[in-house]
């Protein structure tokens, strides 16, 4: 789920070809990353960065579906692992037993087979350190706070299709009711590059299959949620007419 490589051409699009308000956003970031300057961040040093970005993802998403497993473990790995069940890989299947498995546990679990099916390799459980397990418990135990009354009808594994394959495979964390949900496991508060990535995933849904009209940034290890009202930062711009712009600029057709 990366637009890493991708993201100054696109940053440079949405900043130049649209009515998106850069300063708007700076003030925004600005004035959060004050709230949470005195605030020291929670989680153990040394960890693994990867793997807890990608556990804090699965975390968010086991607190959102509420133990719907089968929902769960259809995320793992994205569209890589789209032919077969894996639910029935996962939980069933006598070597990995899921479902007798702690759910302190869990996340990271996920978050090292999902590295499994998008980079090949061994899953490797033992070459998790301590660091890193204890980061992931840490951080975990607040993501239910992050979705505390958070109602409505959850979409937990979005591809964006045709915005995705344009620019060569991305898909968004989960949406609720309109909402893009994402995690970011940083210690030094919000990014440009951040606050913009989120912007151009909830962006590639061309097609507005998802109606996704904001954005929402989960950041455990501040213990805040950030939400981004999409419409507020194209100057009254209506999103259909941005995101059709998006797919011309992507040369895709955005129906």
């Amino acid at each position: 789920m990366s637009l890493t490589s991708k993201l100054p051409r696109l940053r440079s699009w949405l900043e130049t070809e649209t009515t998106f308000d850069v300063e708007y956003m700076r003030s925004l970031i600005q004035q959060w990353n004050a709230e949470t300057a005195s605030v020291p961040p929670i989680g153990a040093q040394g960890s693994d960065p990867l793997l807890v970005g990608m556990a804090m993802l699965y975390a968010a998403r086991i607190e959102a579906t509420k133990g719907d497993w089968g929902a769960l473990y259809d995320t793992v790995g994205g569209a890589q692992w789209a032919h077969m069940t894996r639910y029935d890989y996962f939980a069933k299947h006598p070597k990995y037993g899921l479902e007798d498995m702690d759910q302190d546990d869990l996340p990271i679990v996920l978050a090292l087979y999902d590295k499994q099916a998008r980079s090949g390799g061994h899953v490797d459980r033992g070459s998790v350190t301590a660091d890193t397990q204890m980061d992931v418990y840490l951080l975990s135990q607040w993501m239910p706070n992050a979705l505390q009354n958070i109602k409505g009808t959850l979409n937990i594994h979005p591809i964006f299709r045709k915005g995705s394959q344009a620019v060569g495979g991305a898909d968004g964390g989960f949406i609720i009711d309109g909402t893009l949900y994402q995690t970011r496991t940083t210690r030094n508060g919000m990014s440009e590059d951040w606050f913009v990535q989120s912007i151009l995933y909830a962006l590639l849904d061309v097609t507005n299959e998802y109606n996704i009209v904001s954005a929402a940034i989960i950041m455990p290890r501040q213990k805040v949620t950030r939400y981004i009202e999409l419409p507020s930062l194209f100057g009254g711009t209506p999103l259909a007419n941005v995101r059709a712009k998006f797919a011309r600029f992507l040369g895709v057709e955005a129906k």
